[in-house]
Order: C-alpha cells, then structure tokens, then sequence
C-alpha cells in the first residue's frame, strides 16, 4: 500500500513559484511530496512541514508558525540553492516515507556507508596533537 505524500507548505511572497520549482525537483529525484503555496489566513496544521521563504513579509509567517505545532524551515532566496536547502530540510520527513529505491534511499546508503567522524584538535586541527594526547 503506498503512503499518501507528504502535504508541505510554502509561505512567503515567492511561493507559488517556488511550489512549483519544489514539485519539480521532487519528481526529478523519486521525491513524493506535494507543495502547496500558502495565503495569509491559511492554516499551517495541514501541512507536514512549512518552508518559509525568506522576504519582507516573513515576521507575520514567524509569528504565525511559531503559534502552531507544524514543524518549519526558512529557506533563503528561490535559486537552485534554496530548492536544495529545501530539499535538505525536508530529507528527514522524506526519509520516513521514502520507497527503498530512488536518491534518497541512494544518499542514505551513502551516509550510512562513510566512517564514523573523526575528532581533531580545537586549537590546531590535528588529530595527534599533544593537545589530543593529554587529555588521554
């Protein structure tokens, strides 16, 4: 049974155009999501998430995101940078629902398969530092 995708909503001056540009990455990726773009008065607790795009009318969204239990981001710009930003905020919620074939599962794998992070020095960037070596 396939799970119905995600609703996510897009406020700000550029939302219907960047609900647009979203809807078409997502399809060029695999993505299921569904962006709608948002008006003033429309409820954000339909939406599994809501981007908010950065511009001169955002405090009003803050204000009213910030009253409600939706989850939201706030992307900057409507480049092909902030379709990626939004693509990256919304990686965990597509995680859950993603089909096990596909980018995201693709860039999943990959995380999973890099070694585990290394700690190196805060004052010299090091890892066998004599900073490193005293605190053993």
């Amino acid at each position: 049974m396939a799970m119905t995708p995600p609703r996510i909503g897009i406020a700000g001056t550029a939302a219907p155009r960047f609900a647009e540009r979203l809807q078409q990455a997502a399809q060029q990726h695999d993505a299921q999501l569904r962006a709608h773009a948002l008006q003033p008065g429309d409820s954000p607790a339909a939406f599994a998430h809501v981007l908010l795009i950065a511009g001169d009318d955002d405090a009003v969204w803050r204000t009213a995101l910030s009253a409600g239990s939706t989850p939201w981001s706030v992307v900057h710009g409507d480049d092909d940078a902030a379709i990626e930003a939004a693509v990256n905020a919304l990686t965990p919620l597509l995680l859950q629902r993603a089909p096990s074939h596909g980018l995201l599962s693709r860039l999943q794998q990959r995380d999973a398969a890099q070694p585990a992070w290394r700690w190196v020095c805060e004052k010299c960037d090091s890892p066998e530092c004599e900073h490193a070596m005293l605190k053993r």
